[in-house]
């Protein structure tokens, strides 16, 4: 489920650079102890459950992540 609901937001935010910080603050299933790096795990998870999502989201360095428009 939380994997799902990243995949949601990133669809809904398609273009945006997204922070760890505004992943964690708009995941509701995120508990709010979590650090940036549980936001990493969780996308690594999504990119192996969906292989095509590894060119799709982008590390954007030092900030956080986007989905690729198109």
């Amino acid at each position: 489920p939380k994997e799902y609901l990243l995949l949601k937001f990133f669809v809904e935010n398609k273009g945006q650079v997204l922070s760890r910080k505004v992943i964690i603050d708009n995941i509701s299933l995120l508990s709010r102890n979590v650090t940036t790096k549980t936001v990493d795990v969780h996308v690594q998870r999504l990119r192996a459950k969906i292989p095509f999502l590894t060119k799709s989201i982008v590390a954007v360095n030092r900030i956080g992540y986007r989905l690729k428009k198109g």
